[in-house]
């Protein structure tokens, strides 16, 4: 179990890591960082090597022959306090929010999140599509990015939030091309007491 680690621009970051996967890199995780979650001063990005140890050293190996970052070793306290501490991070502040992105579109969205809410406590999956953003953050401010999100059939959902934002905002994606109507129906059968907040809510202020 090895993880290395390299830190750079974020761009350059995430587009070395889809050249590696798109090369057959077998990694257990590619996961980018920024500079809040690793209290550093710059993106970084993560990359978790898994198996017998002659693959594992292999791959390391390959992983410094395929890229010109400067790759560091993590081993032991190093990796757990990486892996661990970034988990635990995100349970110090107020708001959690997932997107599921592609990765090719794993750019644009960091660039609109970070737009909108600020660079945060934020975690992509740089070769697999996924964008986790934690941090401070207003209901008016997650609604107006969700809807922006939405034009771009990119769904956003809140993990954590005061029961005050999740009620306001909803915690699932919002709906497009009237899809809001089945929703509705739907919700007349199933909750008509309105118990569980939707985007519904949000956006039609029912």
């Amino acid at each position: 179990d090895v993880t290395w680690s390299a830190s750079a621009d974020r761009d350059r970051l995430t587009a070395t890591a889809r050249i590696l996967h798109g090369r057959g890199l077998q990694a257990a995780a590619i996961e980018l960082f920024s500079p809040a979650l690793t209290t550093g001063d710059e993106w970084l990005l993560a990359i978790r090597l898994l198996g017998p140890a002659d693959q594992v050293l292999a791959e390391g190996r390959r992983l410094a022959d395929s890229s010109d970052l400067a790759w560091r070793e993590l081993r032991g306290e190093q990796q757990v306090l990486l892996w661990n501490g970034s988990a635990r991070a995100v349970t110090t502040v107020p708001v959690t929010i997932r997107l599921g992105v592609l990765a090719a579109g794993i750019d644009d969205a960091i660039d609109l999140v970070v737009a909108r809410l600020g660079e945060g406590l934020l975690s992509a999956g740089p070769a697999s599509g996924m964008l986790r953003w934690s941090g401070e953050t207003t209901a008016a401010a997650l609604r107006d990015l969700r809807l922006e999100l939405a034009g771009r059939e990119i769904p956003m959902t809140i993990e954590r939030a005061p029961r005050n934002i999740s009620r306001e905002v909803g915690m699932l994606g919002a709906y497009r091309e009237g899809g809001g109507l089945a929703v509705s129906q739907l919700r007349l059968s199933h909750d008509p007491q309105r118990v569980f907040a939707t985007p519904l809510d949000a956006e039609t202020g029912s």
